[in-house]
């Protein structure tokens, strides 16, 4: 990687040169250039800060803002690689410029020429899943595996979305027939430990229970280390093979906290409104209590009424002293809320309030 990212440098400062004494380059070469070093940029960007002193060891230099420059002329100038260059500022545009809108509209652009595009088709639905629209979602990662089935890797990644689009509308079925495809096929450990922890409930919803053991015996094998979803679902399927079995307030919980993870809000509200009689069975309880709290404050929050939201989540976090380890995490979870409520309400560029909340939420 080092020799070609040096090998595009060349170029760059051989095709200067030609500008400078005056000689007209082919737009689609430079366009070739601008993709590589745009590329190049765009990757090492992505490096953390903390290591980013090691990227420069090595000549590399994380760049998005010339990278959106260097792509966006690859894209307009024709070259071989305009699309590549297209569909990597749609990524640029959705996840860090936030110009979603921008993003979107260059992909229906894309969509004219190239209908038949997996990775445009992974994008859309990416994009339409972040803001809700399950169904959408749905259709454009149909699309993605139907157009990359020749292609593993891209097959696999649809299928993979497929289980979890269908995990977040509670559609169980069709959550497993994806999810298992994926588990049994793909391998890399990404995404797998936390994958088979759905699969496992889809298969307890469905009244399927003699399958999930076997699944979740190899969560293990796949858990990578400080990787918080995976430790997460290792901490989960290893409970349940303690016990073997996931509770009636696990059923419930973890099932409107997938609608609300779809911004399905309607639907999530509802389904938490069941834990009410759960509740008052299990006065102390403490754990179902804070995360019934803050989910509904969540949901709240998504439904903008705001006030019962801010009710909600303060008195998720009034249960701190009284919780154990294992729904800890809704506290922080619950002062980040807050924080976004303060930010979402916020007319007079004070941001002290919300910046009061995330400290208490990193000392949890």
């Amino acid at each position: 990687m080092q020799r070609s990212f040096k090998r595009f440098e060349e170029a760059t400062a051989v095709s200067k040169k030609q500008s400078e004494l005056g000689y007209v380059s082919e737009p689609k070469v430079i366009g070739m250039i601008k993709f590589g070093m745009g590329l190049f940029h765009f990757g090492a960007s992505l490096i953390p800060p903390a290591f980013q002193w090691i990227a420069k060891i090595i000549g590399f230099s994380g760049d998005r803002d010339l990278a959106m420059e260097e792509l966006e002329f690859a894209m307009n100038s024709g070259c071989p690689k305009d699309v590549e260059a297209s569909l990597l500022i749609v990524g640029l545009k959705k996840f860090f410029f936030e110009k979603e809108d921008e993003a979107i509209a260059l992909l229906d652009r894309i969509k004219v020429q190239y209908s038949e595009s997996a990775i445009m088709w992974y994008l859309y639905g990416f994009i339409a899943r972040n803001k809700g629209d399950i169904d959408t979602a749905l259709n454009c990662f149909e699309k993605c595996r139907e157009f990359g089935k020749d292609i593993e890797h891209l097959l696999l990644t649809a299928h993979y979305h497929l289980g979890y689009t269908y995990f977040l509308k509670n559609e169980w079925k069709k959550s497993i027939e994806n999810i298992s495809i994926f588990l049994q096929k793909a391998i890399p450990k990404r995404f797998k430990p936390y994958s088979c922890y759905q699969l496992g409930f889809c298969y307890w919803m469905t009244e399927e229970k003699d399958k999930i053991a076997p699944w979740y015996r190899r969560v293990d094998e796949w858990t990578r280390s400080n990787q918080s979803y995976d430790e997460f679902a290792k901490k989960k399927t290893s409970k349940f093979l303690e016990t073997n079995e996931f509770s009636k307030y696990d059923e419930v919980f973890i099932s409107a906290m997938a609608l609300f993870e779809g911004k399905l809000y309607k639907r999530a509200l509802k389904k938490i409104e069941e834990l009410i009689p759960i509740l008052k069975v299990e006065k102390n309880n403490r754990d179902y209590y804070l995360l019934y709290y803050y989910l509904k404050g969540a949901i709240m929050r998504g439904l903008k009424k705001d006030d019962r939201a801010k009710e909600m989540l303060e008195k998720a976090i009034a249960q701190e002293g009284n919780c154990t380890i294992d729904a800890l995490y809704a506290i922080p979870y619950s002062y980040c809320e807050l924080a976004e409520l303060e930010i979402d309400n916020n007319t007079n560029n004070n941001y002290d309030q919300a910046e009061a909340y995330l400290k208490k939420s990193e000392n949890i």
